[in-house]
């Protein structure tokens, strides 16, 4: 017996934004009262806890895993966003004249996510906007940078992108101060975050404890915070 699935496409295409190769592996769990679905993802440069309402992705039951939700989401987009409907073990995208069944991933399978959202006090707080990533993003590419830095000297924050392999190449962007504690910031984490903050706008929390949280500005109910660790204390 197939049941309907009721979904948002932006909510698919953000969370295969935000999914990395290296753990293509996405569990969706609802609430206890049903009404949002929550997501806790760990990969080896950064973790990130999403919620949503769940209209935008009401599928059957409590929980749904992926294999490779980028791939789910190639055939979504592919397809122009087709009916969906589910059974226990597969999603069912259909379109006019064809249809695919698609399989759904055994829980045993699908790597844990992190199993809490850190709560911090920040000694920084400042706005990323879209057009600065897209900034940050061409010069990553340009110079094939690994590391990504943010500096607050209490007067101007600074990013900069540098890479160990290719020389001394760095790119620098400056951002004005929200909110500080008073006491400089120099905290160093993986440029591979840089591309999937193209989403959007975000709020950037950084923490001396060595944390820094980027959390997307949205206005249809998503909540996504994305979390970086400095890269001489990773989280393990």
């Amino acid at each position: 017996m197939k049941s309907p699935v009721n979904y948002n496409p932006e909510i698919i295409d953000i969370i295969s934004k935000i999914v990395n190769s290296d753990n293509p592996g996405v569990k969706l769990e609802k609430s206890e009262d049903g009404t949002k679905v929550s997501c806790n993802y760990k990969s080896a440069t950064y973790n990130f806890h999403i919620d949503f309402p769940s209209e935008l992705f009401n599928f059957d039951g409590n929980e749904v895993n992926f294999y490779n939700f980028q791939e789910f989401s190639k055939i979504v987009k592919t397809f122009k966003s087709p009916s969906i409907s589910m059974n226990d073990s597969s999603f069912f995208l259909d379109m006019e004249k064809s249809s695919i069944e698609y399989i759904l991933g055994d829980p045993n399978a699908i790597k844990k996510g992190f199993s809490k959202v850190i709560s911090f006090e920040p000694d920084v707080t400042f706005n990323m906007s879209n057009e600065s990533i897209k900034n940050l993003n061409s010069c990553k590419s340009l110079f094939g940078s690994e590391f990504l830095t943010f500096v607050y000297d209490n007067d101007i924050l600074k990013a900069t992108l540098t890479s160990k392999t290719r020389g001394d190449n760095k790119y620098e962007e400056y951002y004005s101060v929200e909110n500080s504690s008073g006491v400089e910031v120099d905290i160093k984490i993986f440029a591979l975050v840089v591309p999937t903050l193209s989403l959007g706008d975000w709020v950037v929390d950084i923490s001396n404890d060595g944390l820094v949280r980027f959390t997307l500005q949205n206005n249809n109910g998503i909540n996504l915070n994305l979390y970086c660790m400095k890269i001489d204390d990773w989280w393990r």
